[in-house]
């Protein structure tokens, strides 16, 4: 099985007039619950703009060139377009295809992630 956590906590790397900090993670249950860290973001009391930190692989095939530090979403659209687009990258795919071949039981099929 495969579930998302989302954990709040300090990072100093996200900026320091970051008042809230998260990091999504996919987990694996039947992996002992291996945790892959797929962004962190950061924001305001203000919300907006709320700065994603992406995995290394995930912001060079969003964006093409080397990850930036941060990456701005200005406003609610700007977070759920940014948000899609991180779930269908193949680096995503890939981590979650992972996770579910090696999990006891599952019968993989390549053409089909579950969502």
């Amino acid at each position: 099985m495969v579930k998302a956590e989302v954990e709040e906590f300090r990072r100093p790397d996200l900026g320091s007039h970051a008042d809230f900090n998260y990091t999504f993670y996919i987990v694996a249950t039947a992996l002992q619950n291996y945790r892959f860290e797929l962004f962190a973001i950061s924001h305001g009391i203000e919300l907006y703009p709320v700065f994603f930190k992406l995995d290394w692989d995930v912001s060079k095939e969003l964006t093409g060139t080397p990850p930036a530090e941060r990456v701005p979403a200005e406003n609610e659209d700007e977070f759920v377009q940014l948000l899609a687009k991180i779930f269908a990258t193949k680096k995503t795919r890939k981590v979650i295809a992972a996770i579910l071949g090696q999990s006891e039981g599952y019968n993989p099929n390549p053409e089909v992630i579950p969502f």
